[in-house]
């Protein structure tokens, strides 16, 4: 049934304070509110209401702010509502919309007419084609509302780990030794003391000092990262940390090969050989983690087991067509390599029919093996055959006995 133009926007004219009116006959709106033309280059805001009439609001898209409203008019008797001069950007959401009677005092009939809020500030809109059927988001005010809240704590809560971080940086060795050395340079005075605040650094009393010097500021607590995070807090963290979240390393020098892989469970440790003298550091690619472990770990080579493509298995179907998610995980997998310019190996140690995709990842690979068997001599093989220019236990074993 037609409604009242008042009646449609009543309900949503809250914090309006202007209204503008681009195009279209004069019309009256609820509240006293008055329409005044709009001045040149004029960019609408929060609290200013824009009166569109048969035109498309892709024409001032650049000219909205979040928090600006648009009310679109339609005089065409063949379309009661004019969705169609919505665009698709996601930027603008529909508030309320409705065929309407006569609203204006020239008795030009509104046929239709649609209120839309601006989210967020935008450079320029698509404009939308007439036959265009897509559903467009439809945004009470309380979910716009809660929609704000989010982002704003999302904001607060960076700002909180940027100013930890910065905390953290402030109180470190190199910062304070640093501060210390340029305080020593710009103040002649400083310099006598010089040695021994160095000293008192070193030897961890760097909050003493003396006679006139400048205290080391106190040791902050330890930055705990995401073990004091809560759990609804997560969704705003680079997904790539929450591989660190429970994760300790040692970080030394590279003197054997690192190998990011998709391997069976024997392989792994036949590659990597004793604990006490490795032939290469293994890491074991799943479906879930695997392009984020190549980025992070840097390995020096790419090793893909056709054996660990079969089932049981996380790699299960891989390359059949039945598991689309796992074969775009093994796309992102080698796309990532090829960025970092390393190496792809394909190890075919099952038959080919098993896994008939793998044979077009095999032709873009850079080594092909079928004759390997997992272990130190493997290792060895891809070290020669791709130039890795590692030292490793076997072959200097092998030097040491020559």
């Amino acid at each position: 049934m037609p409604v009242q133009l008042s009646d449609l926007l009543t309900p949503h004219l809250t914090g309006v304070q202007a209204v503008v009116q681009l195009s279209g006959p004069a019309v009256e709106l609820p509240g006293g509110l008055k329409a005044r033309p709009a001045a040149d280059d004029e960019r609408f805001g929060p609290g200013t209401l824009v009166v569109l009439a048969d035109a498309p609001v892709a024409g001032i898209a650049d000219r909205l702010q979040a928090g600006a409203r648009v009310l679109l008019l339609s005089t065409d008797a063949g379309e009661p509502v004019p969705l169609h001069l919505i665009p698709r950007g996601g930027t603008l959401q529909l508030v309320a919309a409705g065929a309407l009677d006569s609203a204006d005092s020239q008795d030009d009939t509104v046929v239709g007419a649609a209120l839309l809020t601006c989210v967020e500030a935008h450079s320029g809109l698509p404009a939308a084609e007439p036959d265009d059927d897509e559903d467009i988001d439809v945004m009470s005010g309380a979910a716009a509302t809660a929609r704000y809240e989010r982002a704003l704590a999302g904001r607060d809560r960076r700002i909180q780990s940027l100013e930890a971080r910065i905390s953290a940086l402030e109180s470190s060795a190199t910062y304070v030794v640093g501060r210390t050395l340029v305080n020593a340079a710009r103040n002649p005075r400083k310099a006598k003391t010089l040695p021994a605040d160095l000293w008192g650094m070193w030897k961890g009393r760097a909050g003493r000092s003396r006679k006139g010097g400048d205290a080391a500021p106190a040791a902050s607590v330890p930055n705990r990262g995401l073990a004091a995070r809560q759990v609804n807090e997560l969704d705003d963290i680079d997904a790539g940390l929450l591989y660190l979240t429970h994760t300790a390393m040692a970080i030394g020098p590279r003197t054997v090969p690192v190998i990011a892989g998709i391997l069976t469970a024997d392989t792994a440790p036949a590659l990597r050989g004793e604990a006490a003298t490795p032939h290469a550091v293994v890491n074991k690619l799943l479906p879930h983690d695997g392009e984020g472990i190549v980025t992070r770990t840097d390995p020096d080579v790419v090793l893909i087991e056709s054996a660990a493509l079969g089932a049981p298995g996380p790699w299960a179907y891989t390359t059949q067509g039945a598991y689309g998610v796992r074969d775009q995980a093994l796309v992102d997998i080698i796309t990532a390599a090829r960025a970092m310019g390393r190496p792809v190996v394909v190890w075919w140690n099952s038959p080919h029919y098993a896994s008939p995709g793998l044979n077009r990842v095999a032709t873009h690979a850079d080594l092909v093996l079928t004759d390997a068997e997992a272990g130190p001599a493997l290792v060895a093989r891809l070290n020669t055959q791709l130039d890795l220019g590692f030292d490793l236990p076997a072959e200097r074993v092998v030097e040491e006995n020559a």
